[in-house]
């Protein structure tokens, strides 16, 4: 009993009600009414409850390329400090040399 990969309604109780979805009377239209309406609801909130799980994992990808990207970003700049202090270093002990070579007689 399915419509378009999903049961409705209408379908199950063509199948396993018959003899109640037959019935011509009111009351049947009014419970196929509202059994209609309860699955549309189900319906509705199995999908969102998808839509919310795969927007929360989404969110938390982000949040992970966020922090990966900080990281990588920091990793970065101190990389570049120990360049740069590395290359400071180098400076002064050139310095250091030179000044030694010029007190020397």
């Amino acid at each position: 009993p399915k419509s378009y990969r999903a049961p409705n309604a209408d379908s199950v109780l063509c199948t396993y009600l018959p003899e109640i979805h037959s019935l011509p009377s009111p009351a049947c239209s009014e419970m196929t009414g509202k059994a209609t309406a309860r699955v549309d609801g189900m319906k509705w909130e199995a999908e969102e409850t998808t839509f919310l799980a795969e927007a929360e994992r989404a969110y938390q990808a982000a949040a992970w390329s966020k922090i990966l990207a900080a990281q990588t970003s920091a990793g970065k700049q101190n990389k570049a400090l120990e360049v740069l202090t590395t290359d400071v270093q180098c400076q002064l002990n050139t310095m250091e040399s030179s000044q030694k070579e010029k007190m020397q007689p």
